[in-house]
């Protein structure tokens, strides 16, 4: 079949993207540029109270090399910062801060017969957190760096409607990924006398997905427009090193892990989901826009958000 729509926003790694876009490959454009803006929303602290919302700028760029193969690179950088009131009582006595940044960049490649595919991609990923907490007072700076793999089926099937050149997709893709992390934590007290506790900790984690959706394509005229919906679900099928917590939460403990990987979609966290809903419009002259809001599941971490991806096919 003729697909309008290209395939650069799918193939990014910057985050998990909707599969229903499988069934947009672009067959006369070879080349296919994508930015991309997104933000989201969660807890710095794991609690009520100490709202963020990070932003993410990316850039990806894919060359379609055969009539099933695409390769393409992405990067991106997430970046955010938040001030939080405390009080005693009634009375502020101080602020609590934070600030994130992160940078990652990708490569993928994606073989596509006609109603099914087999993905591949590889990240690297740089975190940098910086909190200063109250009662008590400490300075927290978090640092770790992240490779991940990933390896996916994916398959759909369309049902044409009579009288109609629009059709629903059907999608569904099982994947694996690899995810190895090497974190470090500095804490230090503010006031005398001055404390540092030093934390290093390497895990690796495999981890199995699912995803499945189903999208509304409408291809008759100038623009294409395609409403979707996806929902995945991560377990976990192997992992190595416990989770710890660090002392910057006053009374309260949290299991301190993956650290700003948890402010983005870029790793698939187990035993947690997701849900997407979303709408991609294309115009003949190769010029594609997709808009998605998508919500976490099961997730201790609530995060939310939405993302903005403009591409040009060329």
């Amino acid at each position: 079949m003729k697909n309008p729509l290209s395939i650069g926003a799918i193939i990014s790694t910057i985050s998990v993207q909707p599969l229903i876009a499988v069934a947009t490959q672009a067959t006369e454009q070879l080349n296919t540029f994508s930015l991309g803006y997104s933000q989201n929303t969660t807890d710095y602290f794991a609690e009520n109270g100490s709202e963020i919302l990070p932003t993410s700028l990316s850039f990806s760029f894919s060359r379609q090399l055969s009539e099933n193969l695409t390769l393409s690179a992405s990067h991106d950088k997430l970046s955010g910062s938040a001030r939080w009131p405390v009080y005693f009582g009634e009375r502020k006595i101080g602020e609590e801060t934070a600030k994130i940044n992160s940078k990652n960049y990708g490569l993928s490649a994606l073989w596509q017969e006609e109603y099914y595919g087999l993905a591949l991609s590889y990240s690297q990923t740089n975190n940098q957190d910086n909190a200063r907490t109250l009662l008590p007072e400490i300075i927290e700076v978090s640092k770790s760096d992240a490779q991940l793999a990933s390896v996916s089926y994916n398959r759909f099937f369309e049902i044409d409607q009579q009288d109609s050149a629009a059709q629903w997709i059907v999608n569904w893709n099982l994947g694996s990924q690899y995810a190895n992390f090497d974190i470090k934590v500095v804490d230090e007290t503010v006031r005398e006398p001055l404390t540092t506790l030093t934390i290093r900790d390497k895990q690796t984690i495999i981890s199995g997905y699912v995803d499945i959706g189903v999208s509304y394509w409408d291809f008759e005229g100038e623009i294409s427009w395609m409403p979707y919906a996806e929902i995945s679900w991560n377990w976990e099928l192997s992992s190595d090193n416990e989770q710890f917590a660090t002392l910057s939460r006053g009374e309260a403990t949290r299991a301190f892990d993956l650290t700003s990987e948890r402010f983005s979609n870029r790793f698939r966290n187990p035993d947690t989901g997701r849900a997407e809903i979303g709408i991609a419009l294309g115009w003949q002259n190769g010029w594609d826009v997709d808009l998605s809001y998508h919500q976490n599941i099961a997730s201790e971490l609530s995060l939310n958000g939405f993302s903005l991806i403009v591409s040009a096919s060329f």
